[in-house]
């Protein structure tokens, strides 16, 4: 989820509407002495400050190449600049020096638990669903470069690509090899190290279970007070905090004070890139990813070529049919390489779009992601269908009204509705009151199911359905 929000902050030129990187920024003279300056604001946290206006971490320390030690040398990895906008901080332009933790061979654990979008969704439910509940959220500073690694890493970066500022005050022209590249030495936790994550999170559960906040074992990212009537949602360094009394939030900042700097935001209008618009007093929450989609079109540059109100083409209706047969696959030319680099990225970019608050994304994303490992011109026609209907629509906004907290769901499912003979399920859940036919809410989740074993008629489809839906209710 954390790698899906920054996609959603990327930096976009508002002239051309392509996303920018680091260089790309760096080499423009509209962009170039904002982000250098955040980018060696960034690098002075990192190391011993900077300017003496920016306090250093100790995270990394610039080093000579020969200071590696000749066994860590094939461990040595690269690191990169990302830069992104986070309009509600109070420096919005954001640079992130990450690492190349794919390169690095490290020997212990790394898997970090996943947190997952649904248990945002309940959680809103379960404030506006809770009498006097209110939302608000906290966020760590620099919450990976106060982790100890176990072990020291090794990273080497263009000296080009470091702001002159930071090459100038750490005398950095001493240290570049022949290539170029100048060595680092980090001691402390960075964004990349396979490691990072999960020795940043064991460091951040010890200090909360010392007073008494457990994280769920069944649900990852689910955290509880044992006495306190307080509950939060934690993604990475970002709390999303269920509470009805002020000093329990207090005591919160202050267990995470002692060994962090925290901000908190106590309208709660922001959490994992959704803007949330609570409306305390009708018992209810709209949430919204304000511009998403004008900005992802700029990206691909696509115009409305054609208004489409359905996201993905409906199979043709043959009235009279005694027998119904398997969806036969198109003869369709395969596509170039950049075209279907393209398809791809249309899939990862609404991704994150339709698991946060578009579940009309579910169903054309996962036909396109099938067929984008060898995609054809019938593939391209799908996404260009799937970019005009969403030019013509309004932007996407969920509103959570108050329930019983009671879960509904409904199953259904399509038979030989997709190519190789599969079928499709579909599931809405949704919370609402104890009651034979429940009223409808807005979903905390929405299943679009390709059901990867060939059904033999459209009951054992049906019941399929049935089973996928019903095994997610459970954990639900």
């Amino acid at each position: 989820m954390e790698n899906e929000v920054h996609k959603v902050l990327a930096v976009m030129d508002t002239e051309t509407g392509k996303v920018l990187n680091y260089r790309q920024l760096m080499q423009s003279q509209k962009h170039k002495e904002i982000w250098s300056k955040s980018s060696a604001n960034k690098f002075g946290r990192l190391a011993n400050g900077v300017g003496g206006h920016i306090k250093g971490t100790n995270t990394i320390k610039f080093i000579h190449t020969r200071d590696v030690p000749s066994k860590r040398m094939k461990d040595v990895t690269y690191g990169q600049f990302v830069c992104m906008i986070r309009p509600k901080k109070a420096k919005p332009h954001r640079t992130r020096f990450v690492v190349g933790g794919n390169k690095i061979n490290y020997p212990g654990k790394v898997a970090t638990p996943t947190a997952e979008m649904l248990v945002a969704q309940l959680l809103f439910n379960s404030i506006i669903s809770t009498l006097g509940a209110r939302f608000m959220t906290i966020d760590i500073a620099n919450f990976y470069t106060m982790t100890p690694l176990k072990r020291p890493e090794y990273v080497k970066i263009k000296l080009r690509d470091i702001p002159e500022e930071i090459i100038v005050e750490y005398k950095l022209r001493d240290l570049k090899t022949a290539d170029g590249n100048v060595y680092i030495e980090a001691t402390r936790g960075m964004y990349g190290l396979l490691q990072a994550g999960l020795l940043a999170n064991k460091q951040l559960e010890e200090q909360l279970n010392k007073y008494s906040y457990w994280q769920s074992k069944l649900v990852p990212g689910l955290w509880k007070h044992d006495t306190r009537p307080i509950q939060f949602k934690l993604v990475a360094d970002d709390f999303g905090v269920k509470n009805t009394r002020q000093e329990d939030v207090n005591h919160l900042k202050t267990v995470i004070k002692q060994n962090y700097t925290v901000t908190a935001d106590w309208t709660g209008n922001q959490y994992i890139g959704i803007t949330l618009d609570w409306d305390y007093k009708r018992r209810r929450v709209h949430l919204s990813i304000l511009n998403y989609v004008n900005k992802a079109l700029q990206l691909f540059q696509d115009k409305v070529q054609k208004e489409q109100h359905s996201p993905h083409t409906c199979a043709p209706i043959i009235y009279g049919a005694k027998v119904q047969y398997a969806k036969q696959a198109e003869k369709s030319p395969a596509v170039d390489v950049k075209t279907k680099k393209f398809i791809q990225q249309v899939c990862g970019k609404f991704l994150f779009l339709g698991r946060a608050v578009d579940s009309t994304l579910w169903c054309p994303i996962s036909v396109i992601a099938l067929q984008s490992a060898n995609p054809t011109e019938k593939t391209l026609e799908l996404t260009n269908h799937l970019l005009d209907y969403l030019g013509a629509q309004e932007e996407a906004v969920l509103t959570y009204n108050a329930s019983k907290m009671v879960l509904a769901a409904h199953s259904n499912a399509s038979y030989l509705s997709e190519l190789n003979a599969r079928s499709r399920a579909g599931g809405h859940f949704f919370l609402s009151s104890d009651s034979t036919i429940p009223q409808n809410n807005v979903a905390v989740l929405n299943i679009a199911h390709i059901i990867k074993h060939v059904m033999s008629s459209a009951t054992e489809v049906e019941l399929a359905g049935l089973y996928i839906m019903a095994s997610k209710a459970v954990y639900i």
